[in-house]
């Protein structure tokens, strides 16, 4: 039987922005919901201080990558109120 998800295909550059989108994760702010969007001026301010720089497609996969990332510590935050009102 296939699988019903099947493992992404393998990017160029990949591992880079994997890297990138971690190392920015660190400076996110966290908020009563969970943890706050990479800021526009967080990003900026990296690359300024890095000396590296994002082209438009890279800042696009980081930022969807941020969204993925947000969207799945709501579903774990959702579980964990589950937990808390005793129905986990």
């Amino acid at each position: 039987m296939a699988h019903l998800t099947p493992e992404p295909p393998e990017v160029e550059g990949g591992e880079r922005i994997e890297r990138i989108f971690w190392t920015l994760s660190r400076f996110r702010t966290q908020g009563f919901g969970g943890p706050d969007p990479l800021q526009p001026g967080t990003i900026r301010d990296w690359c300024h201080l890095t000396g590296r720089s994002l082209d438009p497609d890279e800042l696009r996969v980081v930022l969807e990558m941020d969204a993925a990332f947000l969207a799945a510590a709501r579903r774990e935050g959702a579980g964990d109120n589950d937990t808390v009102n005793g129905e986990g």
